[in-house]
């Protein structure tokens, strides 16, 4: 319908609500395609400690990767014709490749253009409205994973390890920490995870007001006028 509207051959989204439609998605359509973005773990809980979205704590940001993988690979193993796996890694090492191929599964032509987006002007405003956007405005940083291993401390690594260990091992990725190590990790209780992360988004927020008010100022303007028409009119106009 979204095509249809606007003249265009193909729909594309990528809402991360998704993930708990796609039994209705296969329903409704007759031919849809995925393409499953999967990135290293250890690296998604050390951007979600700064990264002001929902849980700071690594215990939590890495079962959230994993139930999200877990779903994933649900998908892709029920529907392999329709997912293609694509890694975080493989955009940054060789984007040109990967872009190529994903224009292949999806039936689209290919153009060079798609490597240069930061030249765009769309990708040079959406760049602009908020801190976390930021890097749509430059080239691709082909070094830019795995960092992990100079700035999550050790501890944290081999929490994640624990937590995602199938998975993780499953998408290709080499833990640090043997197995047996790993299953000798105890955890603590959840309770315990929780007041270390209301501390830790404490202390975060805190950093966020004082490196970049302006940013903080935005983002609480529009959460408050958001709750203000939900709980007006009960939709957002």
């Amino acid at each position: 319908v979204c095509a249809e509207r606007t003249g265009a051959s193909t729909w594309v989204t990528k809402y991360p609500g998704l993930w708990a439609c796609l039994d209705e998605l296969y329903d409704h359509y007759e031919d849809p395609k995925f393409v499953y973005l999967v990135r290293d773990p250890r690296d998604v809980v050390l951007s979600f400690k700064t990264s002001n979205i929902k849980f700071y704590h690594p215990y939590f940001s890495a079962n959230r990767w994993l139930k999200e993988q877990r779903r994933g690979r649900e998908l892709l193993e029920a529907n392999p014709d329709s997912v293609h796996l694509v890694t975080y890694e493989d955009i940054l090492r060789e984007p040109e490749r990967v872009v190529e191929e994903t224009c292949e599964f999806l039936d689209l032509p290919y153009e060079e253009a798609m490597l240069y987006f930061y030249e765009t002007e769309d990708a040079k405003v959406t760049s602009e409205s908020s801190e976390l956007l930021e890097n749509l405005s430059i080239p691709i940083q082909r070094d830019n994973f795995g960092k992990f291993r100079d700035l999550l401390p050790e501890e944290e690594v081999a929490l994640t390890e624990k937590l995602t260990y199938d998975e993780l091992t499953y998408f290709g990725y080499e833990p640090v920490n043997d197995r047996a190590r790993l299953e000798d990790l105890a955890l603590e209780p959840e309770a315990t995870y929780e007041r270390l992360d209301r501390e830790l988004e404490r202390a975060a927020r805190k950093r966020q007001w004082r490196e970049a008010p302006r940013e903080q100022v935005k983002r609480h303007l529009t959460t408050s006028f958001t709750a203000y028409m939900y709980l007006r009119y009960g939709v957002l106009g």
